[in-house]
């Protein structure tokens, strides 16, 4: 007597463990309203452009252009500040919650908002838009030292 063969079922192949995205996914609009489909997508290392009098791309204007940018970022816990030194306008969001709200025209200036945050995985927007005259957006963050 011969018993029969067990049938093993192969293996399911492994899961590819997600890589997060380094940067921050752009989108650049030719209205100062982040409005309709963007223009240009690009990945960007870091929103901190001083595009003076010019565009950030071909296609672009260099006056009347807005911008879009999103990421996913890991914060340990803590207080962070974040700071947007802008010319014209700018707008942050932390998990969908608005905490820089500087949307109007303006020369160069910074703006910041200080929070609380748990650890975990936070979804930063920032929006921008360009009037007229020097384009500049530098966004950035910081936590803040802890005072005993």
């Amino acid at each position: 007597w011969t018993p029969w063969p067990t049938w093993t079922p192969a293996p399911p192949p492994p899961t590819a463990t997600p890589v997060p995205v380094e940067g921050w996914w752009g989108e650049y609009f030719t209205n100062p309203n982040v409005e309709g489909a963007p223009a240009l997508v690009r990945v960007d290392p870091a929103v901190r452009f001083n595009w003076g009098f010019g565009s950030p791309a071909p296609g672009i204007p260099a006056d009347n252009f807005s911008a879009r940018w999103t990421r996913m970022v890991w914060f340990d816990q803590g207080q962070y500040r974040f700071q947007a030194r802008v010319d014209d306008g700018v707008r942050v969001w932390l998990n969908g919650a608005p905490i820089i709200d500087e949307w109007r025209d303006g020369s160069l200036r910074t703006v910041a908002a200080s929070r609380s945050l748990a650890a975990g995985w936070y979804s930063l927007r920032v929006e921008y838009f360009e009037r007229t005259g020097e384009a500049v957006i530098d966004f950035t963050w910081e936590r803040e030292p802890q005072v005993f």
